[in-house]
């Protein structure tokens, strides 16, 4: 899973270097600089979806994920996502961890069929996701120092958008983390419109 997942200060050459490795082997299945997994997607697509927030999620935090959410939906038409109070309709669940951090994370997404047991997001589609976020996503200002941008970057995981060619100006760059990116680029829009079309 470690290729949907955003690592801390401490390991980030080792993870540039392993990024580096997956991108250079996701390249094949891209045309541009997006980059797929495998072309397996959310099913149902991404438009009319909802998510909910675990009481894990405080309200500076809450306020990110919609901004995000309104950030996705203002770069196309294709998305479309409201909050709902309910787990069993919502396909986008979000938590937030104190521990995560400590693993090396600002966050993780896991992609799960309809009873959210992990799918393998290479070999299949999935129905929906977990999305992690660690604690240090709302007050970090060195490891996780772009938090909106990590947010954004979550969602588009969640949408079926792996990490990025590393030159590309794009929200799904695997050092999002330490860039100022926060909103969805013409790279990242063209993975939706590849996926979703």
């Amino acid at each position: 899973m470690s290729n949907l997942t955003h690592r801390s200060k401490p390991l980030q050459r080792t993870y540039k270097l392993v990024a580096t490795i997956l991108a250079l082997g996701a390249f094949v299945f891209s045309t541009s600089g997006f980059v797929l997994y495998n072309g397996h997607k959310l099913n149902g697509g991404v438009y009319d979806r909802k998510y909910w927030l675990d009481g894990s999620i405080n309200s500076t935090l809450a306020y990110q994920i919609s901004f995000s959410k309104n950030l996705w939906e203002a770069s196309s038409s294709k998305i479309k996502l409201s909050q709902s109070s309910s787990v069993s309709n919502s396909q986008i669940l979000f938590f937030e961890s104190s521990t995560l951090y400590a693993a090396g994370f600002c966050g993780l997404v896991v992609p799960t069929d309809n009873s959210l047991n992990p799918v393998d997001y290479l070999d299949q589609n999935w129905d929906r996701a977990k999305v992690l976020l660690s604690n240090r996503v709302v007050s970090d200002t060195a490891n996780c120092y772009n938090g909106q941008g990590i947010i954004t970057h979550e969602f588009g995981h969640v949408f079926g958008l792996a990490h990025a060619l590393s030159g590309v100006n794009a929200v799904m760059r695997p050092d999002i983390a330490f860039l100022s990116v926060t909103v969805p680029k013409p790279d990242d829009v063209s993975g939706i419109n590849s996926l979703y079309n």
